[in-house]
């Protein structure tokens, strides 16, 4: 996996790897230039226009190509969250009511935007949802460089996000300040409702440069001001926060103002990632490693088992932020998916070439030579066995004529899935692709959930699969010890055996 952080004054880069005690290694960290110039908003006034977006999002990829190995692996995106432009918590009444929302907040339709909802809350806490909305032609950019350059994106998610999930401590209020040349933030996270952005241009690092003697009141007052937004926006909100700043110019950090807010211990990453960082730099670190946690969710059959929930508060709910668009993740997958084959063929075809030349060779030698009687009785054994060689390559030549869209249903059948539903084991295919029962059973899932309605939710999802046709739930059992049920699912290929109804 690799996690790119795409600042204004720089590109940070993550190589990491997930190992199977579940714990996050961190192979390869680095930074380079800034290719930030290729997110300019259509309204900025030094945009040039689109196409100069794209090239410069695709250099970042061609520049990186040199120093990971960007094109077979999943990458994730991490953008500054003044890009952003909602970042908010709202009451919670319906997914349309946060929707408007998000128009009355922009003056756009909704359509102009990609959101997400990270986090949600449940009494005893107010009922709120946090809301990010990005205009959809910064992650469009992005997705299209990307398939310029053959790189598969996994996801795109804001750095306040990422950086509250490397922190992993999800039952106390924390503001964090992002600071960068001519753009401030400041985004807070409260256990009693989710997260907002306050803008605070104010706290620029070329403002704060300009006007060093008024430097601690300027800070003051933007810390001020952002109480004062907290305590409108959650009512159980500290006064004494502690304000961690994400910011590279040290000068910054001396001042009074600064000081008197800052935690006591700098922020650390959780336990459960191995890395090298000094204590000291660990913070400028979190919000490009966090994103990655999305994976390692993966690896529990249920994402709140991961250690860096273990403090989650009951009533608050944390998902992924990410912004991508599932039929481009899904896009993105399948092209590579698609260049691991042609590498794996090229490689095939270098071999029988290079087989072919040496053959010749021999064969060369062999004719203008007296063969021995032991090579003459090698040479008749093989060609006794000409029929079974032949036989293997039908089964090879037939498979490949045989497309049976594993990945594809493998992608479907995930997206489907509740979230509150794991997978024990899942099959798909055949052993015997021209077996009769090959379509009929084509997928076999053993699943675990607690309750029965959780499994007729699934089939109900699976049945909204093209592809894939009769679903059946069998065996549902109770476990002894936890309670959990399971439960038996075959599903039928579109197409064979079962029609789709």
């Amino acid at each position: 996996m690799i996690s790119i952080y795409l600042r204004p004054d720089k590109t940070q880069v993550v190589e990491a790897s997930i190992r199977k005690n579940k714990t996050l290694r961190i192979t390869k960290s680095f930074e380079t230039d800034s290719f930030f110039s290729g997110m300019l908003s259509q309204r900025d006034s030094d945009y040039t226009d689109e196409d100069d977006c794209i090239t410069e999002l695709s250099n970042l990829f061609l520049t990186l190509r040199k120093k990971v190995a960007i094109r077979s692996d999943e990458v994730y995106i991490v953008l500054p969250d003044f890009l952003f432009s909602v970042v908010d918590c709202f009451e919670f009444v319906s997914d349309d009511n946060l929707y408007t929302e998000v128009e009355n907040a922009t003056g756009e339709s909704q359509d102009a935007f990609y959101i997400s909802f990270p986090v949600a809350s449940e009494p005893p806490a107010p009922v709120k949802k946090t809301v990010y909305a990005i205009h959809r032609y910064f992650i469009d950019r992005l997705t299209e460089a990307a398939s310029d350059q053959h790189v598969a994106i996994t996801s795109v998610e804001p750095a306040s996000v990422s950086y509250f999930r490397s922190l992993s401590n999800w039952s106390l209020d924390h503001p964090i300040v992002e600071i960068f040349e001519d753009h401030a933030s400041i985004v807070t996270y409260s256990p009693a409702g989710g997260i907002f952005r306050s803008d605070a241009p104010s706290l620029t690092a070329k403002n704060l440069r300009e006007n060093t003697l008024k430097a601690d009141s300027i800070i003051s007052s933007a810390y001020a001001a952002n109480d004062f937004s907290s305590s409108q926006s959650f009512s159980h909100m500290r006064t004494d926060a502690e304000y961690t700043l994400l910011c590279d110019e040290k000068s910054i950090f001396q001042y009074n103002a600064v000081k008197l807010r800052l935690p006591e211990q700098p922020p650390t990453l959780p336990s459960n990632v191995s890395h090298r960082f000094v204590q000291e730099e660990q913070v400028r670190w979190m919000p490009v490693i966090g994103t990655l946690f999305q994976q390692l969710d993966q690896a529990y059959s249920d994402a709140s088992e991961n250690p860096i929930y273990d403090d989650l508060p009951a009533f608050i709910h944390v998902q992924s932020a990410n912004l991508l668009p599932d039929s481009a993740r899904i896009a993105a997958r399948n092209r590579q998916w698609q260049r691991i084959a042609k590498r794996l063929s090229k490689g095939v075809i270098a071999i029988c070439v290079t087989s072919t030349i040496i053959e010749a060779g021999l064969a060369f030698y062999f004719n203008s030579a007296e063969i021995s009687p032991s090579l003459q009785t090698e040479y008749d054994t093989m060609v006794s066995q000409k029929d079974a060689i032949e036989g293997e390559l039908n089964v090879i030549k037939a498979a490949k004529r045989e497309d049976f869209g594993v990945w594809d249903a493998y992608m479907d059948i995930t997206r489907v899935r509740p979230q509150n539903c794991g997978f024990i084991d899942l099959s798909i295919g055949s052993n015997n692709p021209s077996g009769a029962s090959a379509k009929k059973q084509f997928v076999k899932v053993n699943a675990i959930a607690q309750n029965e309605m959780t499994f007729q939710d699934f089939r109900a999802g699976l049945e909204t699969i093209p592809t894939l046709s009769a679903p059946t739930i069998s065996n549902i059992a109770a476990e002894q010890t936890s309670g959990y049920k399971r439960a038996s699912i075959i599903i039928s290929k579109a197409g064979g055996g079962d029609k789709k109804k």
